[in-house]
C-alpha cells in the first residue's frame, strides 16, 4: 500500500468538491467536469493533480455516454495516472476502491468495443468510513 504523502489530502474537502462528488455519483458528468475545473484552476497545491484526475474521470465517462469511446479510453488513462499516487484515499475519498471500479471500466472497453457501459459499472466514489477527526 502506498503513502499517499500529499500536502493538501488531510482534513476537510471544499464545499465546491462535495458537490462535485454528488455530481459525479448521479451520473451529471460534465456538471461535475465544471465543478472541478473551478475548484482546479483556483488550487495552487499539488492536490491540483487530485481535482484534474477526477475531472479527467468525469469526462471520460461523459465521453462514453456520447459515443466518443476511443476518448473515454484516453482520458480515463490518464485520469486514473494522476489519482493513482493519491492512493489509498485523499479527501476522505477511497481512492484505491475508486481506481480498481475504473480499471474494471478500462477492461470492459478492451472487451466489448462496441457495447455501452452498463450503469452497473459506472465507478463511484465513496467516503472512506470512520477517519479520525483531526
Amino acid at each position: 500500500m502506498k503513502k499517499n504523502g500529499k500536502a493538501g489530502c488531510e482534513g476537510q474537502p471544499p464545499k465546491e468538491f462535495l458537490r462535485a462528488v454528488d455530481e459525479f455519483n448521479t451520473g451529471r458528468y460534465y456538471k461535475c467536469h465544471d465543478t472541478l475545473e473551478d475548484i482546479w484552476r483556483e488550487e495552487p497545491g499539488k492536490i491540483r493533480e487530485l481535482y484534474q484526475g477526477l475531472l479527467q474521470v468525469s469526462v471520460a465517462l461523459y465521453h462514453e455516454g456520447n459515443g466518443n469511446r476511443r476518448g473515454a479510453v484516453r482520458l480515463m488513462e490518464s485520469g486514473m495516472a494522476l489519482l493513482d499516487p493519491f492512493r489509498p484515499q485523499c479527501l476522505a475519498l477511497a481512492l484505491s476502491a475508486f481506481l480498481n471500479e475504473c480499471a474494471q471500466v478500462l477492461e470492459f472497453f478492451e472487451n466489448n468495443e462496441a457495447e455501452r457501459l452498463p450503469g452497473e459499472l459506472h465507478p463511484t466514489l465513496k467516503w472512506v468510513p470512520n477517519l479520525p477527526q483531526t
